[in-house]
């Protein structure tokens, strides 16, 4: 029975290859246009369906980077509290045992811990959902450019991810929030752009139906993987240059404004948040999750933020002027060229 099934279903055979890529396809980022299409175009090309349309995706922007906001400072807050609980017991073992002279004692606790929560988490990702393995960036970029990869963006990768940073972090592995981040952000803009949870592979919880084609989700994932970048790093535009440099590779100028609007509200509530956590939530001074140096009086209270919207919209009016009169200036230097 094994010769018969290698002989089926060998890696010369064309069943194998058929089998092999039959899961692995592509998505349809252009319209596809068809009697269906074109009838369910007509009944919703009213002005008022229109514009609820267009205040629905930007509606869902936000709840996008609030949502990966929200995932950033639980994660922060989750690895911080457990990981001094561990190392409180160790520090306790470690007082004892310099006066009992048994220092292998808190070595091979800590080392059990380690072992005990690095386990976990790799059997959480290899029973579970293996495409929550790695950063998630890769797998993503795949997406992005077209690919439809089985499970990449199932609420099964989202418990896995979320866990499996957490408990590889603890465990002392040499890895980070910033992969992961960009990868749960991902998923979180698929579920809300979508409007439904899979439970189980046959129970699925609907809220809305509102965006299901591939040309919507794709644009949503690509403002998830932004707010993800942007909740890791504090940086909304780094956020939206991953998703238009690296990752996309279907763009407009449209999208750009939401995929930025993302990253923003991530980056503003992911501060927000942190800094309640520190007690300090006007102080505004936790901008990500990874901080290369801590400034002490790096501080900012809510009230300046009005003056920072006056003084951003003073600036554009103005750069805008100018560019208006530069480009008054260009326009009559090629006239007095081509006459």
């Amino acid at each position: 029975d094994i010769q018969k099934k290698l002989r089926q279903y060998g890696v010369e055979s064309p069943k194998f290859r058929k089998r092999l890529v039959s899961k692995w396809e592509s998505l349809n980022y252009d319209t596809v246009e068809n009697v269906l299409y074109w009838r369910e175009y007509d009944e919703n090309s009213s002005k008022k369906k229109l514009t609820l349309r267009w205040l629905s995706r930007w509606a869902i922007v936000f709840f996008i980077g609030i949502s990966t906001a929200l995932l950033a400072a639980v994660l922060h807050v989750i690895v911080e509290n457990v990981a001094h609980a561990k190392f409180s017991v160790i520090s306790s073992f470690l007082d004892k045992c310099a006066k009992e002279d048994c220092m292998y004692q808190p070595a091979l606790i800590w080392i059990a811990i380690n072992l005990v929560i690095t386990l976990l988490g790799s059997a959480l990702v290899t029973y579970l959902q293996p495409m929550a393995a790695g950063s998630g960036i890769p797998m993503v970029k795949c997406y992005l450019n077209g690919v439809k990869i089985p499970g990449l963006l199932s609420l099964e990768a989202f418990i896995c991810k979320v866990g499996g940073v957490v408990m590889a972090i603890l465990g002392g592995l040499a890895c980070g929030k910033e992969g992961p981040m960009a990868h749960s952000g991902s998923i979180i803009a698929a579920g809300l752009g979508k409007g439904r949870i899979r439970l189980c592979r046959k129970k699925r919880v609907s809220l809305y139906e509102g965006f299901r084609n591939d040309h919507d989700i794709r644009d949503f994932v690509a403002a998830g993987a932004a707010s993800g970048v942007s909740a890791a790093f504090g940086a909304p535009v780094g956020g939206t240059l991953f998703s238009v440099e690296e990752a996309a590779s279907f763009w407009n100028q449209e999208l750009t404004w939401r995929v930025f609007f993302a990253a923003m509200v991530a980056c503003f509530f992911t501060n927000f948040l942190l800094s309640s956590f520190k007690g300090n939530p006007n102080h505004l001074s936790a901008p990500g999750l990874v901080r290369f140096s801590v400034f002490k009086d790096l501080s900012f209270d809510l009230i300046e933020i009005p003056a920072f919207l006056i003084m951003a919209v003073i600036v554009a009016i103005l750069s805008s002027f100018l560019a208006y009169l530069w480009l008054g200036e260009v326009r009559s230097w090629v006239r007095s060229g081509v006459e």
